[in-house]
């Protein structure tokens, strides 16, 4: 027989995030259960959610279950699965904001379903839906279909067992409250994966990266969900970038870790977190300048209406900014790399306006006019 249950426990949590205390279910004891609510993530624009099943049943148990906020969800399609879970072992979804489920409703109420529960060594399924019973025994199995090998339904009932309750998102985790600064638009990188078979494009846009396997011409837009930590939701599956240190990513598929790529250092390539100026081409509209880094300063010349208007010397003052001083002692001009990776240039305090890079030598480990990998900062 078909059996669905329903669980539901209050806790709260006291401005940190962590997973509720276990309750044992009141169908099936010997599953517990816990949640947490991580609150809303603006990046990913959803609530995100996790649970954690722990099993004090002798046998292996397996069984398929629901987690839903703000809704009494009873159908018993499409459900997500745990299979043999062993005593005294936990099963968790979620432990964290990269494995998160992600939810739309703000509530802060939740329920979990289970159903369909089998014990290890039994028949179970077939046309006479042969599954476990509720507990008559507190955390003992009470299958009895399926032991003669054959399915042979013991009596019972697929009434749900509900139980109200909410778990309330840590201090600040509100969508109110949730204040992450987004990621600028900017140039792309190229990563290459670790067996170098396959090349992968990397631009960060305002709400997250732009993903694209190089050759290709669609893009995947992953919302940022944490630091340095990039998520892509495709029906029940889901990607992840993490970034781990300057110049490697892993690429996680579903919860498994598939790939490492690292930065491909020849490539010419700057974004948003660069912090010194290059040498090459930048041009604003149908105006041009060729840069050429010195040991003190930088050679700029100054290319108008496809003309060559001569060569001025900028001195170097911090890593990303150059002054040049007039010969009268009075005039100078300052150029300076933004954030966007724009080159902005100043004279006497005017806005003279923004250079983009065009093109220019390429970058080897330890040049000036390096890279930086984006600063996700908060």
């Amino acid at each position: 027989m078909l059996l669905l249950c329903i669980l539901s426990f209050t806790s709260h949590s006291q401005g940190q995030t962590k997973l509720s205390t276990p309750k044992n279910h009141p169908c099936y004891q010997g599953i517990k259960i816990s949640v947490v609510n991580y609150g809303y993530s603006k990046e990913a624009e959803a609530y995100l959610w996790g649970v954690r099943f722990t099993s004090s049943y002798k046998l292996p148990v397996s069984f398929k279950y629901r987690l839903s906020v703000g809704e009494k969800n009873t159908s018993t399609e499409k459900g997500d699965s745990v299979r043999k879970l062993q005593n005294g072992i936990s099963f968790i979804v979620g432990g964290d904001k990269l494995t998160a489920k992600l939810y739309h409703n703000p509530s802060e109420e939740w329920t979990v379903y289970i159903w369909d529960v089998c014990f290890d060594g039994m028949k179970c399924g077939g046309t006479n839906q042969c599954y476990a019973e509720c507990d008559k025994i507190a955390e003992k199995e009470n299958q009895l279909c399926g032991l003669s090998g054959e399915y042979s339904p013991a009596p019972g009932s697929n009434n749900p067992y509900p139980i109200a309750g909410k778990q309330a998102a840590p201090a600040g985790a509100t969508k109110e409250e949730s204040e992450t600064k987004a990621i600028s638009k900017g140039p792309s990188t190229t990563w290459v994966r670790d067996d170098s078979v396959m090349k992968m494009i990397i631009q960060l846009t305002v709400d997250g990266l732009s993903a694209t396997r190089e050759g290709s011409t669609g893009s995947n837009l992953f919302k940022k969900i944490d630091e340095g930590s990039y998520r892509l939701e495709s029906g029940k599956d889901f990607y992840i970038i993490k970034f781990d240190g300057e110049k490697k990513f892993s690429y996680w598929n579903t919860g498994v870790l598939e790939n490492m790529f690292t930065l491909e250092e020849t490539e010419k390539q700057i974004i948003k977190g660069a912090t010194t100026i290059r040498s090459g081409i930048w041009a604003s509209g149908s105006d041009s300048i060729n840069i050429e880094l010195k040991d003190e300063g930088l050679n700029y010349k100054i290319i108008f209406n496809n003309v060559d208007n001569g060569t001025q010397f900028y001195k170097k003052i911090s890593p990303a900014e150059y002054k040049w001083f007039d010969s009268d002692g009075v005039h100078s001009c300052i150029l300076k790399l933004n954030e966007d990776g724009k080159l902005n240039q100043k004279c006497n305090g005017d806005n003279l306006g923004s250079y983009t890079f065009v093109s220019g030598p390429e970058i080897t480990t330890g040049n000036v006019g390096g890279f930086s990998i984006p600063q996700f900062s908060e």
